[in-house]
């Protein structure tokens, strides 16, 4: 079992591949703090709390719902695969500095809650660009995936990620010959 992470403040993508001699199988899972983001208008102490909040409740679901796949699979992961992100950037091309820095607060505090619970976490560094996640979306669309539109792209990243971690350890071949199934947790 393989589990695939797109780490996010808005949605947090994540995967858990099972991978057995009959095929391999998927879940996926969305996590989505409850509010609304602290933005620019909001006062300095406020945006800090609201990313302390944020990356706690998304720690905290990311164990739990690893929990239940090792329940449910009556195994461990052999690694937790973290997309990290190498640059940020906005629609406009600028790179966002400031979300970066968000952002690997959030992927540091999930690496290390991981690592403490005894897990094997392996970083998966990205470019962080808009059409990354599109080519995987594409990607998985042509090999019968589908995702409901509003979250197909964490979705499809974090199951990439996961995919990309089973090539990594060995447990599946480079190139998929056999169907996936989703399965749910």
């Amino acid at each position: 079992m393989v589990i695939g992470i797109d780490p996010s403040f808005t949605i947090t993508g994540i995967s858990v591949l099972d991978i057995r001699d009959e095929g391999t199988r998927f879940s996926v899972h969305c996590i989505k703090p409850p509010g609304v983001i602290a933005g620019k208008g909001s006062p300095q102490s406020e945006q800090v709390q609201d990313i302390i909040r944020r990356i706690d409740v998304v720690c905290r679901e990311v164990v739990k719902y690893i929990h239940l796949a090792e329940i449910r699979y009556h195994k461990s992961p052999r690694g937790v695969l973290i997309e990290v992100p190498r640059q940020y950037r906005r629609r406009s091309g600028k790179t966002n500095t400031k979300s970066l820095m968000e952002l690997s607060l959030l992927v540091g505090s999930l690496i290390g809650v991981l690592k403490q619970k005894g897990y094997e976490v392996v970083g998966l560094p990205t470019g962080g660009g808009i059409p990354k996640k599109e080519l995987g979306f594409d990607l998985l669309k042509g090999w019968g995936f589908e995702f409901q539109a509003n979250r197909g792209y964490d979705n499809s990243d974090a199951l990439i990620v996961a995919l990309y971690g089973g090539m990594m350890f060995g447990l599946i071949p480079r190139e998929i010959t056999k169907p996936i199934d989703r399965l749910d947790v």
